[in-house]
């Protein structure tokens, strides 16, 4: 007869039983080596990264779950035997996975065996949000919590300085201080282990926290860093009594920092620390009643300003719009709190404070939807109804700085809901609660938090590079199944994001964000490795084609738009092909003076793209150009047609056209295409154009002095 499975019950009371075993804090230590630290030998890497996304490691939240459970009880500190050691941490391995699988099964309870073997997405149940929230990859990177803090709070320095002893300029260079310490500290305990005995293996003494050592680092006075310090360390004396299941607010999530009968601390997990230091001011201000209504108001202003300084970042002062009052005649019917402006799109950014409750983290479904409702649906509702007036004529856009931004030739808005915490399985939550439309102006909006829009700013070169991205995830976002939207972003980065009409839907497993994590770090924290992801960023720079885009990515023309934008979506096999039968017409028309053109169809745009390559004079260049787009544009029945004149020789852009307009029937054109040839298909262009059999030993035709087995026949 089968076993019933435990209870959440049975099995949280066996793992306080567990962690309130003598010297389980060397088992944790062990734990927190084991699954946290990131080890690499020259230069950091996607690889070494990946292991931190895996399954197979305890996450932070689990392993918080392991150290409440272990203050419930006054710690032993003595060092357990090995084989005693062994036991405590397959233990806690077993225990944790066992609890997952009961957690698990309760997210699929009561559904036919028939719907879940076919792949049924159980996400709209509390249970399965529940899950999917406690066991959510980190969608924050930790230097983010230590810099963006330091921002956020800004205003309130005077406030922390007053009630913690340290401002947040303080905190920021004592993270960062303690950081680099603690590793240092690892890396020597790690070498003295060599000279022990195995009877005296623990990995504790390397979470041990050097006052001294990071006063120095940081140029604090000690006193300061103690004050620091002593603000995240934890001081429940009660057994944690109120800490009775795996997802119950934990206080050693927010204090992380124990401190020995010795007198000795130690910090088990950096994560919670930085995490802490972002989230728990808020909480200390509403104890004050007197300051709290200062501190949300400089709470709001912060993520506004942080977003709009961003954006800023990429598309510049002139594209960038914030606090934007919308005037019907004269009622004020909307405010968007930044609005990007790029060629024919537009991006209303509506920013949210609204962090999840408790009970809404523990899977009551009302309160998932109450908080979602005014932490995501309010501001994605507010976004439209802004949208909606982009049509209309007796509507004005003003600015607290006077400025008026012209929308009337947008033809595409997307709505952009932007959270200013961390907020686990957003992207999940979004795909289940989220009420929203679209139609021939309003695209499918973008739910994320301040620090995925740092990210993402961080990584993407150019306006037009970040714009396809929303493009892409707007259009294929309902394909896409993710619990983080770094795994959105961090695939984009390696291959792109067009998902073929063959797939109903793609998986992205959190460790497709890993070579994303890698760069990342590089780039914040100054390790040695790669500052930009192999993908997308760097395979293409170098062809015909990826040329011509950073020719055009920062130019707010709807012409250099709309052609980069169809660039970008093509897969790296079409860029490659059609980058090379470019080179090959800009080389043989600088030899010889022939015309050549190319004409691709860019059918999910309703759209082509014609190249002509010559050097007439510009007004029969343009004439012969534009001639030609219309015959296109007519022959594919398509919306509109982009068309691009390259010189010969070097394959500068000379100039760029666009013809929009609905298809209409015209006698003489279609006479004309009647006759024509059929569009030649990408994987039909040619890799040379003579006609001539050429030896492998001759010089090439294209005129480039080379061998023909050196150059175009490669």
């Amino acid at each position: 007869m089968q076993k019933e499975p435990r209870t959440e019950r049975e099995i949280f009371d066996d793992l306080v039983m567990l962690c309130t075993r003598p010297g389980y804090v060397h088992a944790i230590a062990y734990l927190c080596f084991r699954d946290n630290i990131i080890r690499y030998r020259k230069d950091v890497s996607g690889e070494d990264f990946a292991r931190m996304r895996s399954s197979e490691r305890l996450i932070r939240n689990e392993i918080n779950a392991l150290i409440g459970c272990m203050v419930k009880a006054e710690l032993d500190w003595s060092l357990p035997d090995p084989k005693a050691m062994k036991e405590l941490i397959e233990s806690s391995d077993s225990l944790l996975a066992e609890y997952h699988e009961r957690m698990t099964a309760d997210a699929f309870a009561g559904m036919p065996a028939e719907a879940i073997q076919s792949g049924i997405d159980p996400t709209p149940t509390g249970e399965a949000l529940r899950e999917a929230v406690f066991y959510a990859a980190e969608s924050a990177y930790v230097f983010q919590f230590r810099d963006m803090a330091c921002q956020r709070y800004r205003k309130d320095s005077d406030w922390l300085v007053e009630q913690k002893g340290y401002s947040p300029i303080d905190a920021r260079e004592i993270c960062q201080a303690l950081f680099a310490s603690q590793n240092q500290r690892i890396t020597t305990t790690l070498a003295g282990l060599r000279k022990k005995p195995p009877t005296e293996w623990t990995v504790l003494e390397g979470f041990r926290l050097d006052i001294d050592d990071i006063a120095a680092r940081c140029g604090n006075a000690k006193e300061d860093v103690q004050k620091f310090i002593s603000a995240f360390t934890y001081t429940v004396d009660n057994g944690h009594k109120n800490y009775l299941q795996i997802d119950d607010f934990n206080e050693v999530a927010v204090t992380p920092i124990l401190q020995a009968p010795n007198g000795a601390l130690y910090l088990l997990q950096y994560y919670p620390l930085v995490e802490a230091v972002y989230d728990s001011p808020f909480y200390w201000f509403s104890e004050d009643s007197e300051y709290f209504p200062t501190a949300a108001g400089n709470r709001g202003e912060f993520t506004e300003t942080f977003l709009t300084e961003r954006l800023i970042s990429i598309f510049g002062k002139d594209s960038v719009f914030a606090n934007v009052d919308v005037y019907e005649g004269k009622n004020r019917i909307g405010e968007m709190d930044c609005l990007v402006v790029f060629g024919e799109y537009a991006m209303i950014f509506q920013a949210k404070s609204q962090r999840l409750t408790l009970p809404a983290r523990k899977g009551k479904l009302e309160k998932l939807k109450d908080d979602f409702g005014r932490a995501v649906q309010k501001a994605y509702d507010q976004a439209v109804t802004c949208a909606r007036t982009i049509p209309k004529e007796d509507v004005r856009y003003v600015c607290p700085d006077g400025r008026e931004p012209d929308l009337s030739q947008i033809e595409r808005v997307y709505p952009v809901c932007v959270l200013a915490d961390h907020y686990p399985a957003l992207a999940m939550q979004a795909r289940s609660f989220l009420k929203s439309t679209t139609d021939s102006l309003i695209g499918a909006p973008l739910v994320c938090d301040l620090f995925l829009i740092d990210v993402v700013t961080e990584m993407l070169p150019s306006p037009l590079r970040f714009l396809s991205y929303i493009t892409l995830r707007a259009q294929f976002g309902e394909k896409i199944l993710i619990t983080n939207e770094l795994a959105t972003f961090g695939y984009y980065l390696r291959r792109g994001l067009w998902v073929d009409d063959v797939y109903d839907m793609i998986l992205l497993d959190d460790s497709v964000a890993s070579d994303l994590d890698a760069a990342m770090t590089v780039r914040r924290d100054g390790l040695p490795g790669n500052d930009t992801p192999k993908g997308i960023l760097t395979k293409l720079q170098n062809t015909r084609l990826g040329k011509i885009v950073a020719e055009v990515e920062h130019d707010p023309n709807q012409f250099s738009v709309g052609m980069g934008l169809s660039i970008l979506e093509m897969g790296e096999d079409s860029v490659r092909k059609v980058s090379s039968a470019l080179d090959l017409m800009i080389r043989d028309a600088g030899r010889t003076g022939r015309h050549h053109d190319l004409t691709i169809p860019l059918e999910h745009r309703d759209a082509g793209l014609s190249i002509h390559v010559n050097a007439n004079p510009n007004r029969d260049a343009s004439d012969k150009l534009r001639s030609h787009m219309l015959f296109r544009k007519y022959a594919q029945r398509a919306g509109k047609w982009f068309g691009l004149l390259l010189e010969p020789t070097t394959g500068r852009p000379r100039f760029g056209a666009k013809v929009r307009s609905q298809h209409t029937f015209d006698y003489e054109l279609e006479a004309i295409t009647a006759k024509a040839a059929p569009l030649q298909k990408v994987d039909e262009l040619p890799s040379q154009l003579a006609k001539r059999k050429i030896g492998r030993n001759a010089p090439c035709p294209c005129g480039s002095g080379k061998k023909f087995k050196r150059c175009c026949l490669e």
